[in-house]
């Protein structure tokens, strides 16, 4: 019993936080504007324009890959990015997962028109750890 309790303990210490608790951190490296702990959660096919957030998508197009890189970082903790989704209230909701990608979902709400703004956001494992690969709506 004792071994197989380690067992358990070891994979989930080795396995990384699950898809969800990537999506937080996104939202909480946003809410903090801290671009180290931002760029950990993505995957690098958002700084490619492939994100499906235009608003993200249409940033420096034509660009390097860096300077793509470190505007996106930018808009998304410091820019109008950041502020446009902040503006309304982040909730996450189910994950669905499917070998080593996951879909969360999560959804803006206006407060002052109470409509809801449903958006999945894909992730992608590599090695032990889920990215963030896509901003897509409905």
């Amino acid at each position: 019993m004792r071994g197989f309790l380690s067992c358990v303990l070891l994979l989930t210490v080795c396995s990384g936080p699950p898809p969800d608790r990537v999506v937080y951190a996104f939202f909480d490296a946003m809410t903090q504007g801290d671009a180290n702990r931002m760029a950990a959660v993505l995957d690098s096919s958002v700084f490619l324009g492939n994100s499906g957030a235009l608003e993200l998508d249409t940033l420096f197009a034509g660009a390097g890959f860096e300077a793509r890189r470190n505007r996106i970082l930018l808009e998304l903790t410091g820019g109008n990015v950041k502020r446009l989704w902040l503006s309304k209230q982040v909730i996450v909701g189910r994950t669905e997962r499917r070998g080593d990608t996951a879909g969360v979902e999560v959804s803006f709400v206006d407060s002052e028109t109470d409509r809801q703004y449903l958006t999945r956001f894909g992730l992608v494992k590599k090695g032990k750890t889920w990215r963030i690969f896509s901003f897509k709506k409905g």
